[in-house]
């Protein structure tokens, strides 16, 4: 069996992330992050940026498919078009703490949060 490739662990990524953040709610609310993947303004800034222009709004981040052309849009860039390799757990670590994020695993809130991607992946395992 080959390995997951890089796409296919962001989109195994994707629920779980949903899950973990927000427990799926479009309308949640952590501070700055907002909706369902708790986007944050920065995020939206960079996603800009990567796109070349302005697409998107810090409003729109409650709207779920926006939230994930968001997450598409950044994952495809900081993994060179899903080229690079990453396992999940870096995958993770890049969307807390952001594009360097693989580096810092050892953080404690990169360990917190994967602590949570965990838990959801054991529920979804559970259901």
């Amino acid at each position: 069996m080959e390995p997951a490739t890089t796409l296919e662990l962001v989109m195994t990524l994707l629920p779980l992330l949903m899950a973990a953040e927000s427990n799926f709610d479009p309308n949640a609310v952590n501070g700055e992050a907002v909706g369902i993947l708790q986007i944050t303004p920065i995020m939206v800034e960079d996603v800009n940026r990567i796109m070349g222009f302005t697409c998107f709004t810090t409003a729109q981040r409650q709207d779920q498919t926006i939230s994930v052309i968001m997450f598409l849009v950044y994952y495809e860039h900081y993994t060179d078009n899903y080229k690079i390799k990453r396992t999940m757990r870096e995958l993770a670590a890049m969307w807390v703490a952001g594009p360097d994020g693989y580096k810092q695993l050892n953080d404690p809130q990169v360990i917190e949060h994967w602590n949570l991607i965990l838990k959801a992946k054991e529920r979804q395992k559970n259901n």
